[in-house]
């Protein structure tokens, strides 16, 4: 066997790479509307939190406004960010 013959599986699938089509980079309008429904439900879901932050504070008998529930989130939020990257790297 030569080494021509070794590799020639290789350069069949190289071929057949070149011969797939790429497919369309997506329109200016489809990323946008992409960025906009990240930022709007990662804002749906901060506000679902501060919602039921509120009312189980509520519950417990602690009245909390809308920006120290929002600030305890974020807080809350950091923490774990920090947490999550101290035990990924």
């Amino acid at each position: 066997m030569t080494s021509e013959m070794k590799f020639d599986f290789i350069n069949e699938i190289v071929a057949k790479q070149e011969e797939e089509k790429v497919a369309p980079e997506p329109s200016m309008g489809f990323k946008l509307g992409y960025v906009a429904g990240v930022i709007g439900v990662g804002l749906i879901f901060i506000a679902a939190e501060i919602g039921a932050l509120i009312l189980s504070a509520f519950l417990f008998g602690i009245t909390l406004t809308f920006w120290q529930a929002l600030a305890v989130i974020l807080i809350y939020k950091y923490v774990l960010f920090q947490i999550n990257s101290a035990i990924s790297s």
